[in-house]
């Protein structure tokens, strides 16, 4: 009897130890915002509804202009693209107010937004819109 409440206790202390822990979350991140600075291809990530656009080399174009503050991922045929525009520049763990507009998507565009930017590598900024859990992954500074 001893034997079996050890091994059930032993059992239930790993249980709770090992659900405390989580490996993947990035302090001041929510685990979506952890799981979408993973990504690393430019486009537009939806919490809800996975991958809604992906740039691809043989199909999209990319766009940044450091004078205007914006960035676009386009469909060369253009029935998809995607503009974030911000009011200054931007840097990593900050928030400012800017403007998304979308085409083809059934998300119209959406003006003087917070949108944080969670990190800038590799010439991207990783966007996130906390409202609508969006993340974007821009070009900047190409």
């Amino acid at each position: 009897m001893k034997t079996i409440i050890k091994f059930i206790c032993t059992a239930a202390f790993i249980y709770v130890a090992l659900s405390c822990c989580k490996k993947d979350d990035v302090p001041g991140y929510t685990p979506e915002q952890t799981d979408f600075m993973t990504e690393n291809v430019c486009g537009v990530y939806s919490v809800k509804d996975g991958k809604l656009f992906v740039y691809s080399e043989a199909t999209c174009q990319l766009y940044y202009s450091p004078t205007r503050y914006s960035a676009r991922i386009l469909q060369d045929d253009l029935q998809k693209y995607i503009t974030v525009t911000f009011v200054s520049e931007i840097a990593a763990d900050t928030t400012v107010k800017g403007s998304v507009s979308l085409e083809g998507f059934s998300a119209g565009s959406y003006k003087d937004y917070d949108l944080r930017i969670l990190k800038m590598e590799d010439s991207k900024a990783w966007v996130w819109y906390d409202r609508g859990n969006v993340g974007y992954i821009i070009p900047w500074g190409i």
